[in-house]
């Protein structure tokens, strides 16, 4: 395991902790739940699941995932499949839901690379820019 995935995964257990009722899955403040795994360099998100649905708490889990894995320059994987006894959710709008939080969609696989290039341990170089060169 590269050090990025390590440190993200040290962070995801200490910002989750372990659902008593399932063995695979971390609770996030006590609003939803992830099932993860480490798939190579990614990570598997198999699956989110909120506590209470159309209060948005979906969406700050996710959003919270997706900060941690930029930050650590970790791509994020998955696959839609609409769960639970009502599955409330279509597929159709699993696929929005996904690409409102950045998610690139194709049927119903996901994927998520990290925006933050300083994330994957490269420092951006300073760029000098002869403004005197550009015709305006």
């Amino acid at each position: 395991m590269n050090n990025n995935l390590q440190t993200f995964v040290t962070e995801f257990l200490a910002g989750t902790w372990q659902n008593p009722f399932s063995k695979t899955e971390r609770v996030f403040f006590q609003v939803a739940a992830f099932t993860i795994k480490i798939v190579g360099e990614e990570i598997y998100l198999a699956r989110i699941r909120t506590l209470e649905r159309g209060k948005g708490y979906g969406s700050l889990a996710l959003d919270w995932l997706v900060d941690l894995a930029d930050k650590h320059g970790i791509t994020l994987i998955g696959w839609i499949e609409p769960f639970g006894p009502w599955k409330r959710l279509s597929v159709a709008q699993l696929q929005r839901w996904y690409e409102r939080h950045s998610f690139e969609v194709r049927g119903r696989e996901i994927w998520r690379k990290p925006i933050n290039e300083l994330a994957h341990g490269r420092e951006l170089e300073p760029v000098e820019i002869d403004w005197d060169g550009i015709p305006f």
